[in-house]
């Protein structure tokens, strides 16, 4: 049995969460190739007529794809391809500055999406007041540069980016895996960690 990872579970989320490509199956197919239903009757039968026309094949209700979104997967696909999470730089620069255009025009946008876009966060803070998640990357040095997603209950607030030396990251707390990153505080709710929902 194929093993799917947390991170491949994400990114199906966010495919499964935006409009899909083919969102219907006609039911003219299945309406066709119905049985009419047998009833009792006082009208003389009449002989059945066979249609020997060649059956119609179902038709697809094709829904446009958002542009934005589609060069935002182009552009996270060539930084998965020459970077990856372990070398993030100015691709990633790139695929965040266009999720920051796409969140100007779908503010409900999702933490879940958001991981599935970015990857695993390099750190994070979560208290009562909400999340905040932070992304190094090298821009002119070794990670001088992050990207901080910022959160109220699962729901994305803000993507700013900064200079890392700009910022208090010692109360962040840093992950490893999927399994560390906390979506809410002790006591609220909804609380849980990003790896408890695929157990």
């Amino acid at each position: 049995m194929t093993h799917v990872t947390i991170a491949q579970r994400l990114r199906l989320l966010l495919l499964t969460t935006v409009p899909a490509s083919i969102c219907c199956i006609s039911c003219a197919h299945e309406a066709s190739q119905a049985t009419p239903s047998t009833t009792a009757s006082a009208q003389p039968s009449k002989p059945s007529v066979v249609d020997t026309r060649p059956a119609q094949p179902p038709t697809l209700a094709v829904a446009p794809i958002d542009p934005q979104l589609a060069l935002l997967l182009t552009d996270q696909n060539a930084y998965l391809t020459t970077e990856g999470s372990g070398h993030r730089g100015r691709l990633f620069e790139q695929v965040c500055g266009r999720l920051m255009l796409y969140f100007h025009r779908q503010p409900s946008l999702t933490l879940e999406q958001t991981f599935a876009l970015l990857g695993l966060p390099d750190c994070g803070d979560v208290d009562a007041s909400g999340a905040e998640y932070v992304y190094f990357y090298d821009r002119f040095g070794s990670k001088d540069w992050s990207i901080l997603v910022s959160a109220q209950d699962d729901r994305v607030t803000q993507i700013s980016v900064n200079a890392t030396s700009a910022n208090d990251f010692s109360k962040c707390r840093r992950y490893k895996d999927w399994m560390d990153v906390q979506l809410s505080p002790p006591g609220h709710p909804t609380r849980g960690w990003i790896g408890q929902l695929f157990l």
